[in-house]
Parts: structure tokens; C-alpha cells; sequence
């Protein structure tokens, strides 16, 4: 016979919520958040609590929830400007190794008609 209890609806609502807002550090995150001492997290598994007590626990899971996704929005708008800001300088960089590219090739086209103009405007030495 299996003598230990069920965990309550609560705990397994609980704990899927905080292992979403904190990931591996679930549990001391979570003592944290209803300040309570190491170990003591278990209290909110008890199928005892009044239902005030559970309306409290729910509202401050809540809570975390939407202050991690604030953070997490944050920090995927300042990624999304960082990335704005990266392929502008991209662009940049790649404008002006166009430009370069051009100028190496309108100097090189102007030599080759400088020749040219040379080449053309010389005496030629046969005909003489």
C-alpha cells in the first residue's frame, strides 16, 4: 500500500508555473517568491489551505508570470533594435564596398582612356 499522499491540484499548477518563470532554479525561486524558508515550499502543497490562502498563492504566481513576460518582451525588443541596428550597419558596410569598387573601376576606365587619348593624339613615327 502506498502511504504517500497525492500532491494537491495546486502544488502540480504551481510548480508547472514556476518551473515555466524560472526554469531549473524552480524551487528556490519559488521559496523566494512566497518568502518562505529553504525546504518550506511544500507548504502550498496542502489540501487544507483556505480557499483565501490558495486565491494568494494563484494571484502571486500570476504575478511572476507577467513580470517575467514583461522581462522576456523586453529583452526581445532590445534584441529586435540590436538586430535593426546590425543589419543597418551591415548595409553601410556593404554601400560602401560597392562604392569602393566603383572607384577602383572609373579609375581604371580612366586610365585606360588616358591611354587611349595618348595612344591617339601621339605622332606615329611610320608615317613620317
Amino acid at each position: 500500500m502506498n502511504r504517500r499522499r497525492q500532491n494537491t491540484d495546486l502544488w502540480h499548477r504551481v510548480v508547472a508555473a514556476l518551473e515555466l518563470i524560472y526554469g531549473k532554479s524552480w524551487r528556490r525561486k519559488g521559496e523566494e517568491l512566497f518568502m518562505l524558508e529553504r525546504g518550506e515550499l511544500r507548504l502550498v502543497d496542502n489540501s487544507a489551505l483556505p480557499d483565501n490562502a490558495v486565491a494568494i498563492t494563484e494571484d502571486m504566481v500570476a504575478w511572476a508570470m507577467h513580470d517575467r513576460a514583461a522581462a522576456l518582451r523586453g529583452e526581445a525588443d532590445a534584441l529586435e533594435r540590436a538586430a535593426r541596428k546590425f543589419e543597418s550597419e551591415s548595409a553601410d558596410r556593404r554601400f560602401e564596398v560597392r562604392l569602393a569598387a566603383r572607384k577602383v573601376y572609373e579609375d581604371e576606365v580612366e586610365a585606360l582612356v588616358q591611354e587611349a587619348l595618348f595612344l591617339a593624339l601621339r605622332p606615329n613615327k611610320e608615317a613620317a
